[in-house]
């Protein structure tokens, strides 16, 4: 990878601000270097930027305290008292000072080398306040985005996303996918399951499906006024039934005309109710085929079905795996797919969007798929 030129000022750098903004707490500088986006990101090695923080002053170590609460948890410090004949119980923190006070010089031995660091006093206010710049500039982006949304302008809403994720991150954005073409599929789906609704109210959840799909982390439901009327359960219903729909009626569209198909349950489906799975396998033209979620739908997730064509077994018609937020990773679509919503997974882990728990048990979810 080519260097960044020697007048290179990383304090204009949003990349490196970022980065830097990791250590605002203390971290280990290992685990950071492993994050391989990051390279893309800065325009060089990662090693080499951590480097050059250390050398100007904005990364130091960190206490001694820190990096041990940092490098053991509490069932290891537990132990690590008694073995030394010292009261194990209290909160971790006491326990870290009650390590430290015994046995110092062992403890900085220990960590020494994982390199903890943290940011400087010094350079804490610019990273603080680029922080909040972000966070400014990424309400507005998703204030307009959904502004757009709501007067069916999704290429609009999709540039504000790009606009956004290159001027933070210098990468196009993973956060959705089919871009414009995949969010006019969900401004256009109006399924009957729902009932009517107000022309209103048709725009307010097309709308918020499309935040969900288009930003990372974002719940279609916190875009719904109290005021938004359905006939179903509640607004979360509302919005899988919808969702549902759209990427059903994105899988029609790309059937050929003359098409013979049938749908397809995966075999340990557990979200879709009897009147959906009563349908596997029966074969329908393209024209006749009945809408889902179905009326009286039982399942508060809608359908998980797939279509594939009758004339040739194993030929799968296109679709998008979508979900809620916090459920990004279902109906993979094979393993290239279920790689890059792992590559996915891991950058919103190192970014500190999820938490190790949710990453282990999202990436065991994408994992059991393939």
């Amino acid at each position: 990878m080519a260097k960044l030129p020697a007048n290179f000022d990383w304090k204009k750098s949003p990349a490196h601000l970022d980065l830097l903004s990791k250590f605002i707490k203390p971290r280990n500088t290992e685990q950071v270097i492993d994050w391989l986006y990051l390279p893309a990101t800065l325009g060089e090695n990662t090693k080499e930027a951590i480097d050059r923080f250390v050398r100007d002053g904005a990364l130091i170590p960190c206490e001694l305290a820190d990096s041990v609460d940092l490098a053991f948890t509490a069932a290891r410090l537990k132990k690590m008292l008694k073995e030394r004949g010292l009261k194990s119980s209290g909160s971790k923190e006491e326990l870290v000072e009650r390590l430290i006070e015994a046995d110092r010089d062992a403890l900085q031995r220990m960590v020494s080398r994982l390199k903890m660091m943290i940011c400087s006093p010094q350079i804490l206010p610019l990273v603080e306040h680029y922080k909040n710049e972000r966070q400014s500039d990424l309400d507005i982006a998703k204030q307009q985005s959904f502004e757009a949304l709501l007067k069916n302008d999704p290429k609009k809403a999709c540039k504000l996303n790009d606009t956004y994720c290159h001027k933070y991150s210098s990468l196009a954005s993973p956060a959705y996918q089919g871009g414009a073409e995949w969010l006019k599929f969900i401004l256009s789906s109006k399924p009957k399951v729902l009932g009517k609704m107000t022309l209103a109210d048709w725009r307010l959840l097309q709308a918020a499906v499309c935040m969900s799909q288009l930003w990372y982390g974002e719940s279609a439901v916190n875009w719904l006024p109290d005021s938004f009327a359905t006939n179903v359960k509640n607004t979360q219903v509302a919005v899988n039934y919808l969702r549902c729909n759209a990427a059903y009626n994105r899988m029609i569209a790309s059937c050929g005309r003359n098409e013979k198909v049938k749908l397809i349950f995966d075999s340990d489906d557990i979200d879709s109710c009897e009147l959906c799975l009563a349908l596997a396998d029966k074969e329908f033209d393209v024209f006749d085929l009945p809408e889902l979620p179905l009326m009286n739908c039982a399942s508060e997730q809608g359908c998980k079905c797939r279509l594939g064509s009758a004339r040739e077994p194993g030929l799968f018609f296109d679709y998008i795996a979508s979900g809620e937020n916090n459920d990004e990773d279902e109906n993979l679509a094979g393993g290239s797919n279920a790689l890059d919503k792992l590559r996915q997974l891991k950058e919103m882990l190192d970014t500190d969007l999820i938490t190790q728990k949710d990453y282990d048990t999202k990436k065991a979810e994408i994992l059991s798929q393939l």
